[in-house]
């Protein structure tokens, strides 16, 4: 039968092993998105702080590019993903 010392030992070997293993996996996930190049056209969609809020999207359209994707966003005066709002519509 084995020891309480032994079942230790090998729990702190085998966690010492997946400790190693995900620093090697951030490593290289780091690494990875290291050679991601992107470029942003417009100021809109970035995080500015709000008072009531903690943080909104700032008003504005903005484009993000990479070799692998091309998104486009749009954040209306409210602060939503959305479409820009006509004020017209709403009065009748």
């Amino acid at each position: 039968m084995k020891s309480f010392k032994t079942y230790l030992v090998n729990f702190l070997l085998v966690l010492f092993g997946i400790i190693i293993a995900f620093v090697i996996v951030e490593f290289v996930a780091r690494k990875i998105d290291d050679g991601q190049s992107l470029k942003f056209i417009g100021k809109g969609g970035s995080y500015m702080q709000d008072d009531t809020l903690g943080f909104v999207l700032s008003p504005g359209t903005k484009e993000t590019i990479s070799s692998e994707f091309h998104t486009y966003d749009s954040v209306n005066i409210d602060f939503m993903n959305d479409e820009p709002i006509e004020l017209t519509s709403d009065e009748t």
